[in-house]
């Protein structure tokens, strides 16, 4: 009678916790609880793509952009305003403005740019001023401070001789009775581009110089300073063309991905008793209407965890460190995917934190973030770089160019009666 009893008390409990379908998810996976690990793929079930409206701050970018790509055009904007250095008796005889080469992104072949600095006509601190609501009236195209031709080079320096009127203007700036406020700055203007030649920023160890050449009253000898940019930003506009039935996970110019999934019958072919150990994101692309700045490639493509659906926007779960990287290359480079066994990890714990609330689907993000976000902060989302990434439908008549998940997953071993 004892073996029935315990047997009836065993079928009781397995049966208890199939009426809380998702309390197993989370707890039930112990190693020493007799169970089988298995694999499954589930296809996107829906899929959308959503546009940020909101521009980007590029003031504290590490790079600053020139150039033209698709229809987006990038023009530096810079600031000199410290030059305490400088003695008052000071007669500045020349001045260069010295830029670090960081990269550069084309489509093929480029020609150079025809580069020229013009004055700035208001003051700003960053890209989002009103000043640059129509940056055509805030510069002064008809006075040129410098001209330099730009070719597309990943580490060329470039270095900028002012002429007269760039002179004169340095030596305004200088003068102890103008305030730095009253030191608008300056612009990298052109005309035609077919690349953008990306140039280090302020705080990037390879900060814009302002370099001078001056002499003092009844002193033969030639003095030399190095001033570093107090301000510098570049403003944008335009941006590229999308295709349709694509979705598309970009930066800069702003579109985040939103991918739907449905697990309710994953669950129900498993009786709901189901741990997820491990999940990986695969999402096939489309090269030809992709472009990836060759500094970053795919590492800041990521997965995050839907937070809130509105009719116009979504809102990512910003937990610190949530989030999973897609920076894995397939070996003929037709799909990304999650490469590391952490970020598998982390992707598992979003699926498993939505199916522990009782759902049955379970929404993520694929966005583009901050080269420095990491799994001990916040993400936020990349300054300089612009990337635009594309990728198929739910739609798609080819199965194999959809969105999937591929999860792998522990379920309790059957009782033997």
């Amino acid at each position: 009678m004892s073996k029935y009893f315990l047997l009836i008390i065993l079928l009781f409990l397995l049966s208890s916790c199939s009426e809380d379908p998702h309390q197993l998810i989370v707890n039930v996976y112990n190693e020493e609880v007799p169970g089988v690990v298995k694999d499954t793929t589930l296809l996107v079930m829906s899929d959308t793509t959503y546009f940020k409206t909101s521009r980007v701050n590029t003031q504290f970018s590490l790079r600053i952009g020139l150039g033209s790509i698709d229809s987006l055009e990038c023009r530096p904007i810079i600031r000199f305003t410290d030059y305490s250095t400088i003695p008052d008796s000071a007669q500045i005889d020349s001045a260069w403005i010295h830029l670090d080469g960081n990269n550069s992104l084309s489509k093929g072949n480029a020609s150079p740019i025809a580069a020229r600095l013009h004055p700035i006509g208001g003051l700003w601190t960053n890209n989002l001023d009103e000043v640059w609501n129509d940056y055509t009236q805030n510069i002064d195209r008809n006075t040129l401070l410098a001209e330099l031709q730009i070719s597309p080079d990943d580490t060329n320096n470039y270095t900028f001789t002012l002429n007269d009127a760039g002179l004169d203007l340095v030596r305004t700036w200088a003068d102890t009775a103008t305030t730095p406020d009253e030191n608008f700055g300056l612009i990298i203007d052109f005309d035609q581009a077919d690349f953008i030649q990306y140039f280090s920023a302020i705080n990037s160890g390879g900060d814009p110089v302002l370099l001078l050449q001056y002499s003092l009253p009844a002193d033969t000898t030639v003095y030399w300073d190095t001033l570093l940019a107090n301000y510098d930003a570049f403003i944008y506009e335009g941006g590229f063309p999308r295709q349709p039935n694509r979705n598309y996970a970009s930066s800069l110019i702003e579109y985040h991905s939103l991918l739907n999934f449905d697990f309710s019958g994953f669950l129900a072919s498993n009786n709901n008793e189901v741990t997820i150990l491990s999940a990986n994101l695969q999402l096939p692309v489309d090269l030809n209407y992709s472009l990836l700045d060759p500094l970053y490639d795919i590492s800041n493509i990521v997965v995050l965890k839907l937070d809130t659906l509105k009719s116009d926007s979504l809102v990512a779960d910003s937990s610190t460190g949530l989030f999973a990287r897609l920076n894995y290359w397939s070996d003929d480079s037709s799909y990304i995917e999650i490469g590391s066994n952490d970020n598998r990890t982390t992707l598992s714990t979003m699926i498993r934190q939505e199916l522990s609330t009782g759902k049955t689907t379970a929404a993520y993000i694929i966005s583009v973030i901050d080269d420095a976000s990491n799994k001990s902060s916040r993400v936020s989302h990349e300054k300089e770089q612009f990337s635009y990434l594309s990728f198929f439908t739910y739609r798609d008549p080819d199965v194999l160019r959809r969105a999937r998940l591929n999860i792998e997953y522990w379920v309790p071993a059957k009782p033997r009666i």
